[in-house]
């Protein structure tokens, strides 16, 4: 198993906010580092999707730093709270580091923190009442996801397999 490290991180102001770019040496030779780049505002989503402390700084470096690895499906809008979307995001997490792509903090014997940038970025961005309005638009989401079953049947849809139907079946169940 290769240890991944990271290497820096910058933050750079864009017309549409401030983006961070954190350089990872994937730990095989010859290979070049890896660039992950986000919207610095993805940290406090992350703290408004999860119902995580958005002053956590480090618990959500760790969630944004190793989601790319994720290969199943988010459940952040079908999870019933904010709280079971985080036991299950946590435990994806845990499984992709599991799987060999967790990322050491630095390389060995450096004295300064290659995410500093980013922690002293972050916490001049943060705001509370921000995450707070962005939970809310995730739980009215949250909400709007769970009735939809319900609209669906009532308003009398049914879902039928495409794949099962020829063209002349298809434009027939379409008049259904």
């Amino acid at each position: 198993m290769t240890q991944r490290t990271i290497i820096s991180s910058s933050v750079e102001t864009t017309p549409r906010g401030p983006v961070v770019g954190v350089a990872i040496d994937v730990g095989i030779e010859g290979v070049k580092p890896v660039l992950h780049l986000f919207p610095l505002d993805t940290l406090e989503w992350r703290a408004a999707e999860y119902g995580i402390d958005h002053t956590d700084i480090d618990q959500l470096l760790d969630i944004v730093l190793h989601e790319p690895y994720i290969t199943d499906e988010a459940v952040v809008h079908t999870a019933a709270s904010a709280e079971a979307a985080r036991i299950v995001h946590l435990e994806r997490i845990a499984a992709v580091k599991a799987a060999g792509h967790a990322l050491a903090p630095g390389a060995p014997g450096r004295k300064t923190d290659p995410l500093q940038p980013v922690r002293d970025a972050y916490a001049q961005f943060a705001d509370e009442d921000e995450v707070a309005a962005k939970a809310r638009s995730v739980e009215q989401h949250r909400a709007a996801v769970r009735a939809r079953p319900r609209k669906t049947a009532a308003a009398g849809w049914a879902r039928r397999p495409i794949g099962n139907y020829t063209w002349p079946e298809l434009k027939e169940a379409s008049r259904a």
